[in-house]
């Protein structure tokens, strides 16, 4: 006959076994863990979050005006007062049209019309068309200065 310190030897050994391969595993997932919190904590994923004071409101972000056409593209020398009609994209109330002659000087178009955000008209006056010229046409925003593309207009 067996004893019973015979059949509890084999049990408390396999339940030994199994108690260490627990333990073991936790051990290796709280080690883990443990690794993986220290990396986050010294690499943190960047916030999407942006706040701000009370009363504090963000500035939205400046798009700069591009002419990408204009009507028309020259005139015959001693014209009358011309409309020079800009087309492009990101257009505000804020842009001034200029044209600038091969002397560096720069003048507004007169009679402005912000059509809307992809158009703006303006009259290049009559005795700026006297002589063949070329024009840099350009737009300014009077507010932070910046300026858009260049394209030429010419007086043949």
């Amino acid at each position: 006959m067996v004893g019973l310190t015979e059949l509890l030897i084999p049990l408390k050994l396999s339940l030994v076994a199994n108690v260490e391969l627990v333990l073991n595993r936790i051990c290796i997932n709280v080690i883990g863990l443990l690794v993986a919190m220290c990396w986050v904590l010294r690499n943190p994923a960047p916030s999407l979050t942006i706040s701000f004071g009370p009363g504090i409101v963000p500035a939205p972000p400046r798009l700069t005006a591009v002419i990408d056409s204009i009507n028309p593209v020259w005139i015959p020398a001693g014209s009358p007062d011309q409309v020079l009609i800009i087309f492009g994209e990101n257009f505000s109330s804020d842009l001034n049209p200029r044209y600038e002659g091969p002397a560096g000087n720069s003048d507004l178009l007169e009679k402005i019309t912000y059509v809307n955000d992809t158009t703006i008209t303006g009259v290049i006056p009559a005795y700026n068309l006297a002589q063949p010229v070329d024009f840099k046409v350009y737009l300014m925003n009077r507010n932070t200065g910046q300026k858009s593309n260049v394209v030429t207009f010419s007086v043949k």
